[in-house]
């Protein structure tokens, strides 16, 4: 029996195993944390960060201060109001160099610290707000990352990266915290009188009055409260889609999808009935939740847009980075690269008005309806199907730049052919 027993715990752990290595391990490309990243610490930056002025703090008593216990652990002190701007603002700073991606590995462990001390001080005084340590959990999952490779500025300086494990275990880690938050809302419901308490009393009904005073709802949670069971059927409602918040990462991709859409749901109605706004944890979820690969193909398929081709002239090094660089940025993709020199026969077939010599000087875009763009109009044409680029498009547009462009383009093309890029004969 116990061998029995032994055996089917040893199958139990590789399944689990096994289990565990397809959900965190089962590869993404460095593009699709890249974009995280992006979205992420944009998020943090601009609706985190910006808006946060802990300054006032140090006016406060010392008689309240009661640091937590990492606080403790770690000496963190409680700063000067000058003190206390300066970390902020280099919080902020960390935060837009990591949001580009400049120095990465340093930028992600500063905006870490840093966080940890601006969203940490305020609970050093009394009362500890739980929905901020979902931020703080991310700014140290993408620390611990390779989130840099690509989508940023140090990954312009680097070979493409390889897809692989690497690059798939943050985003799944953060789901699953995520779905561990609503799991333990969901539980801590269950452990307090039980189900039945929370789901048949009125308590979903005196919370609605009560925050009808204390807060600013909309009149839709007094509606509500003339029919009782239609609060019980909400709190029914909430403590279903909390408790099945760890299927988010074992769904499919289109039910994962739904169902992080009914706890957004979920959340914007807590908004209007109590006036509590998630907003983090709503932002949070349509980040990380939406298939962005999936909507980002579905869109780029009904477009109605041709898709590109880059002729260069694989001999050279500049453009080989330039290739690279628009392989990074190609997030839809939408754009194929071709040799002028290793892949001519091809080209030619597809191309047959083009000269090879022509596409050896000038970088070509061509489109598969037979438009041809060179120089600084392939790079513009380029921005159209390059997300990064359309932030571009209105600069490329303006009067007298495209002059000026093809002119900067033209000095680099004759200097690169000057510093060993020679055109075979």
């Amino acid at each position: 029996m116990s061998f029995v027993s032994l055996t089917d715990t040893v199958r139990s752990l590789r399944w689990l195993g096994a289990r565990w290595s397809s959900l965190f391990f089962a590869g993404a490309s460095a593009a699709e944390l890249g974009f995280y990243r992006i979205l992420f610490y944009g998020y943090i930056l601009f609706f985190f960060a910006l808006r946060v002025d802990i300054s006032r703090w140090a006016e406060v008593s010392d008689v309240f201060w009661s640091p937590t216990s990492l606080f403790r652990l770690f000496h963190l002190p409680l700063l000067s109001a000058t003190g206390l701007t300066a970390v902020v603002w280099a919080w902020r700073l960390s935060l837009a160099l990591t949001l580009v991606g400049l120095y990465t590995r340093a930028s992600t462990l500063a905006a870490l610290a840093l966080g940890f001390y601006v969203i940490g001080l305020p609970q050093n005084f009394g009362k500890v707000n739980h929905n901020d340590a979902i931020v703080v959990i991310g700014l140290a999952v993408f620390a611990f990352s390779r989130c840099g490779d690509a989508w940023s500025l140090d990954g312009l300086r680097r070979a493409q990266p390889r897809a692989g494990g690497s690059y798939s275990w943050p985003v799944e880690l953060y789901r699953l915290m995520l779905a561990l938050v609503f799991f333990s809302a969901g539980v801590a419901k269950l452990s307090g009188a039980g189900p039945v308490a929370w789901v048949l009393s009125n308590n979903v009904y005196y919370t609605i009055l009560a925050h009808h005073y204390t807060h600013s709802p909309s009149s839709i949670g007094l509606l509500l409260t003339r029919y009782p069971w239609m609060c019980q059927l909400l709190a029914e409602s909430a403590l279903a889609l909390e408790l099945a918040a760890p299927l988010l990462i074992l769904l499919t991709v289109r039910w994962r999808t739904l169902l992080a859409a009914a706890m957004v749901a979920m959340m914007l109605g807590f908004w209007q009935m109590l006036g509590v706004f998630f907003r983090d944890f709503i932002a949070l979820l349509v980040i990380f939740f939406i298939p962005w690969r999936q909507a980002g193909a579905w869109l780029a398929a009904g477009s109605g847009s041709p898709r590109l081709a880059v002729l260069y002239d694989g001999s050279c090094g500049l453009c080989n980075r330039t290739v690279g660089v628009v392989r990074a940025l190609d997030l839809l993709g939408r754009v194929d690269v071709l040799d002028a020199l290793a892949d001519w026969p091809r080209v030619s077939v597809r191309w047959p008005a083009l000269d090879q010599r022509a596409c050896l000087e000038d970088m070509h875009v061509t489109t598969d309806r037979g438009r041809v763009h060179v120089g600084f109009y392939g790079y513009r044409a380029l921005a159209w199907h390059l997300p990064l680029g359309w932030l571009f498009l209105p600069l490329l547009y303006t009067p007298g730049v495209p002059a000026i462009g093809q002119r900067v383009y033209s000095f680099v093309a004759r200097r690169r052919h000057g510093t060993g890029c020679a055109l075979p004969m």
